[in-house]
């Protein structure tokens, strides 16, 4: 049983839809991207059973913080999200029509079964993707990550022509069909993932040292020994001047300065 009561009713009439109780309608088809800066990412390894048929449905999931807007539910008292669970899961290459595919949601609470509000944002990946994010997760060197999709969820249609600087809100809305306590979930489409992968440091216990590399580091050394010049004496310099020399970087370069 739900706790919450149900959303105000809806009605979609070209092209806009209303909601009861409200006087400004809503639009879909905003030129503009929705942002996600993700982090807290985690690995969780999961199957799906299905009548003996096992797939994998293992994801990386974390919190998406959404830059610049907001997200609220049309007619519902719910306060603003500013940041939203998130998980991306592979897709086998033969599905490539959910490649890239994207669903945000919100699951309303329901004390029988123990359950809170929950909001989802769930993408999915070619399995090539995936496992080159996985790799870099797993070695370490990704914590965070960055989406930017294109979705059908709803602005208000005085933001319509917001400038791409200034922040919406954005809006899952409630149904039109029936009253409902759980507003439509909105599809989207990712054109853009990207992580930045940060190199670990090399350290003396990380390095490997056997017969190779010992030989190898005694032939540098025999060769640096034959060929580096031998010492001569310095040249005298007067008692009354008092040499200073400065290392100048110009242009990626170096070069020695003088003075008296």
């Amino acid at each position: 049983m739900r706790d919450q009561q149900k959303l105000p009713r809806a009605e979609l009439r070209e092209g806009r839809l209303y909601v009861e109780g409200e006087d400004e309608p809503y639009v879909q088809g905003a030129i503009r991207h929705l942002w996600l800066d993700l982090f807290e990412l985690k690995y969780h390894r999961h199957f799906d059973i299905d009548e003996g048929k096992v797939r994998d449905a293992s994801r990386i999931s974390g919190l998406a913080k959404i830059e610049r807007d907001k997200l609220a539910i049309a007619g519902s008292d719910r306060p603003y999200l500013e940041e939203i669970p998130f998980s991306i899961r592979a897709m086998p290459e033969e599905e490539s029509k959910y490649h890239w595919q994207m669903s945000i949601g919100f699951l309303p609470a329901d004390w029988e079964i123990g359950s809170d509000d929950a909001w989802y944002c769930e993408c999915y990946a070619p399995k090539s993707v995936f496992d080159e994010m996985l790799a870099a997760y797993r070695s370490g060197q990704v914590e965070k990550a960055r989406v930017g999709c294109k979705t059908r969820l709803w602005i208000r249609e005085l933001d319509w022509h917001a400038p791409p600087g200034v922040g919406v809100t954005w809006y899952l809305v409630p149904e039109t069909d029936r009253q409902s306590d759980m507003p439509q979930h909105a599809v989207g489409t990712i054109d853009q993932l990207s992580w930045q992968v940060d190199a670990k440091p090399v350290t003396g216990q990380d390095k490997k040292i056997g017969p190779f590399e010992i030989g190898q580091a005694f032939a540098e050394e025999t060769i640096w020994e034959a060929t580096k010049e031998p010492e001569r004496p310095p040249a005298p310099v007067k008692k009354d001047q008092n040499w200073k020399f400065a290392l100048i970087v110009v242009g990626g370069s170096y070069r020695a300065d003088s003075a008296l």
